[in-house]
């Protein structure tokens, strides 16, 4: 095609995108924003936690789920936090083993190094993201601190530095396992992975001190990670379930994502295919049950910032519409994907009679 011969034409007049966010003048006035009245708000309220330039939404989302527990049952501040660190620390560190088993055993069934697979690992192994179980996988195996115990570093806040270290470690062990495979020790990798990591991170304290504030009396914890999690976090982790809406497939069965996890021999990510009308339905359940949910959603997409509000349509101008072609042959398309973790907190059934709606 001679691409010189198109009747391009000029749709308007209106050229204020050159100088402005696509998502602040895609949303024209007359699109209802998000409610103003709050139905139903799950207590204690706590202040938002800010990952910063990290993609440990899916680790801040958990996190802020298990700390109203126990701010409830410890009656100790709701500016309490978990250390986000500390899991982000482990889970790194656990990916690279993870990684690396995948790598050995596409080896030992003779994937050679241009395999697709192979070559997937290699292209972004150590990007941020996560599902509930790999939270729970790191979790379980580790335990949780308080932030106070193991806080922020600029890298754990800003992790792109870290992740670019890692991995070029991962291909530089990945060409040493293919090409030497009598010299590659992964134990020999995984100790100098954690050596990295304190570089960025700080070293996670295998016990530490803790005061703290209850009931207005100073009180003194001391142990380990994992017996802190036993003695002030009453939820199992295990009891929760991970749904999905997938209209390709049949609902009400498991589905999985091959090479997903963070764990060697921890739970395999699964999802539980349901219909989006009962996730609906259980979410409102949780809610109203004042249980905080856990959810992904692909935020990339049509999302409104200033709103806060995900929209079904993209709207710049009368001639172009960015339309949301349909879950089935999104998918399909690799159109969607969820890769944003959050909490849902507060909840409006107020719909069009607030005179506001939620599109999402």
């Amino acid at each position: 095609m001679d691409i010189s011969t198109l009747n391009v034409k000029s749709p308007d007049k209106n050229y204020s995108l050159h100088n402005n966010l696509l998502s602040s003048v895609s949303t024209p006035r007359h699109v209802s924003q998000v409610p103003s009245v709050i139905t139903k708000e799950i207590t204690p309220k706590t202040p938002c936690a800010n990952q910063k330039s990290s993609g440990r939404c899916w680790i801040f989302a958990a996190v802020n789920m298990l700390r109203r527990q126990l701010i409830t049952d410890k009656k100790i501040p709701e500016s309490f936090e978990f250390s986000q660190s500390h899991v982000f620390f482990y889970d790194k560190l656990e990916r690279m083993n993870y990684n690396l088993k995948l790598i050995e055993d596409l080896y030992n069934k003779k994937r050679d190094w241009s395999d697709r697979v192979v070559q997937h690992l290699l292209k972004e192994p150590f990007g941020d993201g996560g599902q509930w179980v790999m939270f729970s996988n790191v979790v379980n195996k580790y335990g949780l601190i308080p932030k106070e115990s193991y806080p922020e570093s600029l890298h754990s806040s800003n992790s792109a530095g870290v992740n670019m270290v890692l991995s070029r470690m991962f291909r530089t062990f990945t060409s040493n396992y293919y090409s030497h495979n009598d010299n590659y020790s992964r134990k020999v990798c995984l100790e100098k992975t954690y050596q990295v990591l304190v570089k960025f991170f700080g070293e996670p304290p295998k016990d530490f001190v803790w005061n703290f504030k209850t009931d207005g009396k100073v009180k003194t914890f001391t142990g380990t990670p994992k017996e802190f999690m036993k003695d002030f976090c009453k939820i199992n982790l295990d009891d929760y379930v991970s749904l999905t809406h997938d209209p390709r497939n049949a609902y009400n069965r498991l589905y999985g994502v091959e090479h997903l996890g963070n764990v060697e021999g921890g739970d395999v990510v699964k999802y539980l295919n349901i219909d989006v009308d009962r996730m609906a339905e259980l979410s409102k359940k949780a809610l109203d049950d004042n249980t905080p949910v856990w959810f992904g959603s692909d935020v990339g997409q049509f999302f409104r910032t200033i709103a806060s509000l995900l929209q079904c349509q993209n709207h710049l101008g009368a001639n172009f519409t960015a339309k949301r072609i349909g879950g089935a042959f999104e998918a399909e398309i690799g159109d969607g994907l969820p890769i944003d973790s959050e909490e849902v907190c507060p909840a409006s059934d107020l719909g069009v009679r607030s005179g506001r709606s939620v599109q999402s």
